[in-house]
C-alpha cells in the first residue's frame, strides 16, 4: 500500500505566483505519479476538496478541510 501526505497549503493565501490556481495542475500530476492508494491532505480547504475530487475521480473522499473561523 502506498500512502502519500501532501501539505497543499491553504488555497487563498496570497501567494503570487505559487497561489493555488497557479500550482494546482502540478500537485496533481505529482500525485498521480506516485500510484498512492491513500493520500493525505494538509490545509485544504473546500476549495481544493472540490478541485480534487473532480479531478480525481478514482479515489474515495473523506474529509474534514481547513477553513478560517471569524
Amino acid at each position: 500500500m502506498i500512502v502519500m501526505s501532501c501539505n497543499i497549503r491553504y488555497s487563498r493565501a496570497k501567494d503570487g505566483p505559487d497561489s493555488w490556481p497557479l500550482r494546482r495542475e502540478l500537485c496533481l500530476r505529482v500525485i498521480l505519479s506516485r500510484s498512492p492508494d491513500v493520500v493525505c491532505f494538509q490545509e485544504q480547504t473546500d476549495e481544493q476538496f472540490d478541485w480534487f475530487t473532480r479531478h480525481m475521480p478514482e479515489f474515495a473522499y473523506a474529509a474534514p478541510t481547513d477553513e478560517p473561523t471569524g
